[in-house]
């Protein structure tokens, strides 16, 4: 009875032990679909950018900001975009850079606006008077925006380097841009003509890192309201009702960016 007990065991092993083999054996393997080289490459260049220039602007790596924006997938530089004009004197002060530094053929995004320069000026010009919110976003340039061209020459797909010497060997003390901004988003404005083209359900926090705003935290969770700050607020671009301003509190670490906004603006105190 023993042997025979211990037969039966021995058999069952042989048999798990088979199973395993055949499920890790490489016909097995062959038959799991895998990416392209084609479908990774463009993964690899947004996540690389993304790394890169999150280290660059401070963003925190805290597990606040898990959630956040940061994989290709949800990186706003493979989003779709919608263009407009907009004339700004010299200098700029705008902070450039390429997409993709190893590949500068997906062109050049603003990733930080100088509260020194003329874009910064222009932008808090136009949040002074916030009669104008129907147009706000079409007027203002935001970081994430993209350089389609510099005074009518095309450079949707050229490297840093391109786009600067474009601007730098303008005869114009004006320079006229062409921007791409990310479709369906808000325009997101801080202190100092500080704007950023913000995502429907992205952290306030995390934004404010990106424009470099300062913002004090305690319990990160929403009850000590040390990060709290007041927002005004256009209609919503779907209301039958134009051109009010309102008022609310938000709260950084805990609070998102909703949908159908023209623009948000944070009021700094």
């Amino acid at each position: 009875m023993v042997l025979i007990t211990a037969a039966i065991i021995s058999f069952l092993l042989i048999i798990e032990a088979a199973a395993f083999f055949l499920e890790s054996s490489p016909e097995r393997i062959k038959r799991v679909p895998s990416c392209t080289a084609t479908s990774l490459t463009p993964c690899i260049k947004y996540y690389s950018y993304v790394i890169a220039h999150e280290d660059r602007l401070n963003t925190p790596s805290t597990s606040l900001y898990a959630s956040s924006p940061a994989s290709p997938i949800n990186d706003p530089i493979a989003e779709l975009r919608s263009t407009h004009k907009l004339s700004i004197p010299l200098p700029l002060g705008l902070v450039l850079e390429e997409v993709d530094i190893a590949d500068p053929s997906h062109g050049v995004v603003v990733i930080g606006i100088s509260p020194d320069g003329n874009a910064a000026q222009l932008n808090s010009k136009l949040f002074s008077n916030k009669s104008l919110n129907s147009t706000i976003g079409e007027r203002c340039i935001c970081i994430r925006d993209k350089i389609i061209s510099v005074n009518g020459t095309p450079c949707h797909d050229s490297g840093l380097e391109d786009v600067i010497q474009l601007i730098t060997n303008s005869n114009d003390d004006t320079i006229t841009l062409e921007i791409g901004r990310i479709q369906q988003s808000t325009v997101l404005h801080y202190s100092q003509g500080r704007c950023i083209a913000a995502k429907p359900g992205e952290s306030y926090g995390f934004l404010a890192q990106k424009c470099g705003a300062d913002v004090r935290y305690e319990c990160r969770t929403g009850n000590c309201l040390t990060c709290a700050k007041r927002m005004e607020f256009p209609d919503k671009m779907n209301s039958c009702t134009k051109g009010n301003v309102y008022e609310r509190m938000i709260l950084n670490c805990v609070g998102t960016v909703p949908r159908n906004y023209e623009w948000l603006s944070i009021i700094d105190e």
